[in-house]
């Protein structure tokens, strides 16, 4: 049986009914139709009826209008025109106010959801989101749309990446990303035609690990640019070389041939043997680097056997027996075994060559260089530290970029090329290891992990 008081409308009836039933005694019960007219109780309980059908028939519109309010709030239509219910409809009050504070807080988001879609609607780089499972786009920009080569006006949501976005590269990116449930960064080619480089990047944003979040970064201009950068550089330097050489010779046979006594001669001699010298440096130091890059590029270098303990002992012995001038101590915390190690032995040596000479120009008189080794099963970490006056840790990422030289808080009156870190970085990189300049309050300390490759 149906609860008259479920719905509104049935108070209606229901008043109807005990306002006729009492009409229909009164006239029962009255001799004539005026005495039935002229009875207060006739006048009162019309009153009532009317007022009370008035009250209901509000409380029904009211409540008509909440629920439509409700609806468009559901379908996300709804404009915050929250005026179609009055707050001076107590009886609804309320519910009013419930709706207000809901539409005030939707009206919020809505305009949070609208400032993120503009944002990402101006962003610089291709963004994509795919349902991990079964590779569904859910958002796509119109960047990325660009970046690949299909029109902004075509619908791409829920469909698969790789019916848009056909390339064996990208693929291989994302199946990674699967199976690791990891970040990605990877570098991939459009092919000849399109002759495009892109940078893909892929994590994942929810704890489930369901949805990934893609990002396409076109860097085909700048790795142009530097290729022109570093062509260049290689071309100069190989340029360099023959007069270089050409000028060193010369100053050696001036300072043969010409007598001491010619002081302001000697002097111009000796600025510019400093200065030839140390262009020699740097041009040697630039073919270094260029020959290392070119490895890292190049896939087919080939590995080999090295004992890193041996090497380290010649480089260690090369540089420090021809060092008079300081007292040098050096503490070696590894074993007197070789240990083996599969790597490129020339990039090695020129690691260890340019750290060492690095810590030997700036410790001082009776200071101490100390190198540790340690193996693990996957890798095999080199720590090299000194009690020089350190790097500024302001500055400790910075060190390993090119021609940085070093700053304040080491002395003013040496100087070098500011190429040997960089290329210390390379041979690293070359290594698929890492190097690190950590803070350390007695001196430089650099870390370096090169995974083992069988």
């Amino acid at each position: 049986m149906i609860n008259i008081f479920e719905r509104r409308r049935y108070l209606i009836i229901l008043i109807t009914i005990l306002y006729f039933f009492g009409i229909l005694e009164q006239i029962l019960n009255s001799e004539n139709f005026l005495d039935f007219l002229s009875n207060i109780f006739f006048q009162l309980s019309t009153i009532i009826y009317i007022f009370s059908v008035i009250f209901v028939i509000r409380l029904i519109s009211s409540a008509r209008k909440i629920k439509r309010l409700s609806n468009e709030i559901i379908s996300g239509k709804f404009t915050s025109d929250i005026n179609l219910v009055k707050a001076k409809d107590s009886y609804d009050k309320a519910t009013y106010e419930i709706i207000d504070s809901f539409s005030k807080e939707l009206s919020k988001e809505k305009n949070s959801v609208n400032e993120l879609e503009n944002i990402l609607a101006n962003i610089k780089f291709g963004l994509m989101v795919i349902e991990n499972k079964e590779d569904r786009i859910i958002y796509i920009n119109n960047e990325l749309k660009k970046i690949i080569g299909i029109p902004s006006t075509e619908s791409c949501i829920n469909k698969k990446y790789w019916e848009i976005f056909f390339n064996s590269s990208f693929s291989d990116v994302v199946d990674i990303a699967k199976k690791k449930k990891s970040y990605i960064k990877s570098e991939i080619s459009l092919g000849t035609t399109l002759d495009k480089i892109l940078v893909v990047r892929i994590g994942y944003i929810d704890d489930n690990k369901n949805k990934m979040l893609i990002t396409l970064s076109d860097v085909t201009e700048t790795r142009q640019i530097n290729k022109i950068k570093e062509e260049l550089v290689l071309n100069v330097s190989h340029e360099l070389r023959t007069p270089l050489s050409g000028i060193i010779g010369a100053i050696e046979l001036l300072n043969a041939n010409i007598g001491k006594e010619n002081e302001t001669t000697n002097k111009m001699i000796d600025i510019i043997e400093r200065n030839s010298s140390r262009l020699n440096e740097i041009t040697q130091d630039l073919l270094v680097l260029s020959e290392i890059e070119n490895k890292e590029k190049s896939k087919d270098v080939e590995r080999h056997i090295v004992d890193l303990k041996g090497l380290i002992d010649n480089v260690e012995e090369i540089i420090f027996s021809s060092q008079n001038d300081k007292k040098i101590k050096i503490i070696k915390n590894y074993q007197n075994a070789s240990i083996p190690f599969n790597g490129y032995s020339s990039e090695l040596e020129k690691i260890f060559t340019n750290l060492l000479q690095n810590s030997l120009k700036f410790v001082p008189n009776n200071g101490k260089i100390e190198i540790n080794i340690i193996q693990n099963l996957d890798k095999i970490i080199i720590e090299i530290k000194d009690n020089g006056p350190g790097i500024n840790p302001a500055n400790l990422e910075k060190i390993f970029e090119r021609f940085y030289t070093i700053d304040s808080s080491r002395s003013k009156d040496l100087t070098g090329t500011g190429l040997g870190l960089s290329i210390v970085k390379h041979a690293v990189n070359l290594h698929e290891g890492k190097i690190e300049a950590l803070p350390f309050n007695d001196g430089a300390f650099f870390k370096i992990t090169l995974p083992i490759v069988n």
